[in-house]
């Protein structure tokens, strides 16, 4: 989902990495994606300080735009 989102915002990471627990989750061609969508703060992740990438989306809230 962060791919799409990053692509149609056209949006790029920027130098630092932002760093989940859960990162090793994260497919290699998805990780720019997120730490751009996580720099531009359309991505927090959960309280834990995962994102929990491998969980199927299941509701609209689980997409949640500022």
């Amino acid at each position: 989902m962060a791919v799409i989102i990053v692509r149609a915002l056209n949006l790029n990471a920027s130098a630092e990495t932002v760093s989940f627990k859960d990162n090793s989750e994260v497919s290699r061609w998805a990780i720019e994606a997120v730490d751009a969508a996580a720099d531009k703060g359309l991505l927090h992740g959960y309280n834990d300080g995962t994102i929990r990438a491998l969980r199927k989306l299941q509701a609209p809230l689980d997409i949640l735009l500022p």
